[in-house]
């Protein structure tokens, strides 16, 4: 988790692991950034918040921490 203290925006980077205990296939690993929240006194309209900027900023930085770690990877954005 973590939070602006400028905006306070929070959001997470979640990595998840998914096992096949048969072997047959490799593990599967997942990395999802998201918005969590806004916990701020102040409403700003959307355009002027910073929400956006700093989500990308976020997703940036996750993604050269990935390839600095040698991570192979697909990028893909799924919205629910």
């Amino acid at each position: 988790m973590l939070e602006s203290l400028h905006t306070g925006h929070i959001f997470s980077i979640m990595f998840d692991r998914c096992i096949d205990l048969s072997a047959v296939r490799g593990d599967l690993f997942q990395v999802e950034v998201e918005y969590i929240r806004s916990r701020t006194l102040r409403r700003l309209p959307h355009e002027a918040d910073g929400l956006a900027e700093q989500w990308e900023d976020l997703v940036s930085w996750t993604r050269a921490f990935l390839v600095q770690a040698g991570a192979k990877s697909i990028e893909n954005q799924m919205q629910s």
